[in-house]
């Protein structure tokens, strides 16, 4: 769920078709993957996918380096102000990828408030909607394909997003959002600790 600060400061400071250097620190951030490749060059959209559909921990890093102009911790510096600005009284960022650190946390009241910003954004939105999503491959050869792992998507027909989130330190983690066809009324929730990723699902249906 940091994720929607790292989408957030990127879209607010660099374009889409921005061409981004894939870091050797970005393949060596560890847990979920984009499969990115070292080197390789890749537009900023293409990140968003890997960040946001498949959680990439490696996107975050790519587009932090690009954002932050080589320097993760100023990227994350920029999500700190950002958070301020937002009025996220209870949340710190110390990276942009949302492995567990003492001095990175949130609250479900925050993460509701940075999910209703994130999807005041076209692009965001068509993003997170997808259970699927294709990048280009390394060096522009064939594709890659992007799972999502939120179920809520699967077990309910008027959800379109936002982002899980996993880490021992948090369980499972979801802002989640839908727009009920019915009355046109878009609802967010948001958790934090759920035992599992099944449960996780339910418990949001249940919201």
């Amino acid at each position: 769920t940091t994720k929607l600060m790292t989408a957030l400061v990127t879209l607010e400071r660099a374009k889409l078709a921005d061409v981004v250097v894939v870091p050797k620190a970005a393949t060596a951030a560890g847990g979920s993957s984009s499969a990115l490749v070292s080197g390789e060059r890749l537009q900023v959209q293409s990140l968003l996918k890997g960040l946001m559909v498949a959680s990439g921990n490696d996107a975050s890093v790519a587009l932090a380096f690009h954002v932050g102009r080589g320097s993760e911790a100023r990227f994350v510096a920029m999500m700190n102000r950002e958070a301020k600005q937002l009025g996220l009284s209870n949340t710190h960022y110390a990276n942009p990828h949302g492995l567990d650190h003492p001095r990175h946390y949130s609250t479900v009241r925050d993460m509701v408030t940075l999910g209703e910003k994130v999807m005041e954004f076209p692009v965001i939105r068509n993003v997170v909607r997808r259970r699927v999503a294709f990048i280009p491959g390394p060096g522009g050869r064939g594709t890659r394909r992007l799972t999502s792992e939120n179920d809520l998507l699967a077990i309910d027909r008027d959800a379109d997003g936002v982002k899980t989130g996993h880490t021992d330190g948090a369980g499972y983690a979801l802002v989640a959002h839908a727009t009920r066809a019915s009355n046109g009324i878009e609802l967010y929730s948001a958790m934090i600790g759920s035992p599992s990723r099944a449960q996780r699902a339910r418990d949001a249906k249940r919201l």
